[in-house]
């Protein structure tokens, strides 16, 4: 059984995963807030191996570059645009799963908040957790 599993909005694309998050974090980057059409992406990180496209009949691939000049793959339905998965060459092995596209979102509880330099001034971030400025280091 999946610890976690998650889909697109018109249930499109579909996913499980079997693993403990690596890290959960709110990214404040410009690229997330543009994809995410918000301030943020709240993301898990967690082990490439352990997530399983269980459907994809409309998964789409938009190749962006991060920061370190290396490719990022965005993921998302290409029926109704939801970002499900971002697949970051500067991270090998782990892939970040856009925690809004869980069944169960409760699971989860940021960690850590990264490219806080980005943060729009009227985003509250939870000082009581670790910030970055950029990427973690």
């Amino acid at each position: 059984m999946a610890k976690y599993s998650g889909g697109c909005l018109c249930g499109g694309v579909r996913y499980e995963c079997n693993a403990d998050p690596a890290m959960t974090a709110v990214c404040h980057c410009s690229h997330c807030q543009k994809t995410s059409g918000s301030a943020f992406s709240v993301i898990i990180g967690v082990p490439a191996e352990s997530v399983q496209v269980t459907k994809s009949t409309t998964l789409a691939i938009y190749t962006d570059t991060g920061t370190s000049g290396k490719p990022v793959l965005r993921k998302f339905c290409n029926a109704c645009g939801a970002p499900v998965i971002s697949d970051a060459a500067a991270f090998p092995g782990i892939l970040f799963i856009k925690a809004g596209t869980l069944d169960d979102t409760s699971v989860i509880k940021p960690g850590l908040h990264i490219w806080t330099a980005s943060a729009q001034p009227w985003v509250s971030i939870d000082e009581t957790i670790k910030t970055f400025a950029g990427n973690p280091g």
